[in-house]
């Protein structure tokens, strides 16, 4: 499952500017507490999108740019996800269970 972090600075970013945000959000401990009393078994975790995937609310031509640099922005994305503890404010949480038993 991919979970919006509660932690996220693009969330903070919107919330600030009462722009688009997610209902709830999720940390990890949280997310792994609640798999477990379901039976998982927390297999993975990971703290993904460090750059932002959705623009709204830039400019047309922020965009267009943002756009046509896709190769250096995954790239600096893999990266900064791989940055503790500045991964922890990530866009999403990334994690895999199993069925326990």
């Amino acid at each position: 499952a991919c979970l919006p972090n509660r932690y996220s600075y693009t969330e903070l970013y919107h919330r600030a500017r009462n722009g688009p945000a997610h209902e709830r959000l999720y940390t990890v401990g949280g997310t792994r507490r609640m798999l477990q009393r379901r039976g998982f078994d927390v297999t993975f975790v990971r703290h993904s999108f460090m750059l932002p995937t959705m623009l709204n609310g830039l400019p047309e031509s922020v965009r267009t740019a943002y756009q046509h640099r896709q190769n250096v922005i995954w790239g600096a994305n893999d990266l900064l996800e791989r940055a503790w503890p500045l991964s922890a404010l990530a866009s999403n949480l990334m994690l895999v269970a199993t069925k326990a038993g």
